[in-house]
């Protein structure tokens, strides 16, 4: 366990943490039968809901991105609005984010099938800052 970072507590059951061989070898397959120009077109849909996200993030008043991240990893910080309170309501719609700790806020990762709905990811998202209420308390925790 390791609980020195900025999303909290961090488990992991095997010596081989997050990353066994199983998932190693099925990514080395699949990034085979996609071939360059699959890969390619994959990730650049992928950078535009990222960027469709970032744009969101950017007009909404008091959250901010922490750092300029270039992939589809994002964090959420703010000095104003309760985070861990969006959360709940982000979970509450299916979202299921992450809580940071380290600045508190939100943790997004966004993946290729983000972009089939990533209207409704900037719209929930954009009423869950508006209309949060309170934070329900849910820890801060990713295994």
């Amino acid at each position: 366990m390791f609980s020195e970072w900025g999303s909290g507590l961090y488990g992991s059951p095997g010596v081989a943490g997050a990353k066994p061989a199983a998932p190693i070898a099925t990514a080395w397959a699949v990034l085979h039968a996609l071939g360059r120009d699959g890969y390619v077109e994959i990730v650049r849909g992928l950078l535009d809901t990222v960027d469709r996200v970032r744009a969101c993030v950017d007009g909404l008043d008091g959250v901010e991105l922490v750092g300029d991240p270039i992939g589809p990893v994002l964090a959420l910080r703010s000095d104003t609005i309760d985070l861990y309170a969006v959360g709940d309501v982000m979970d509450d719609r299916g979202w299921h984010v992450n809580r940071n700790t380290d600045p508190p806020g939100l943790h997004v990762m966004l993946s290729p099938a983000h972009a089939n709905v990533v209207d409704d990811l900037v719209r929930d998202l954009t009423d869950a800052v508006a209309h949060h209420g309170e934070s329900r308390g849910k820890e801060a925790r990713y295994a």
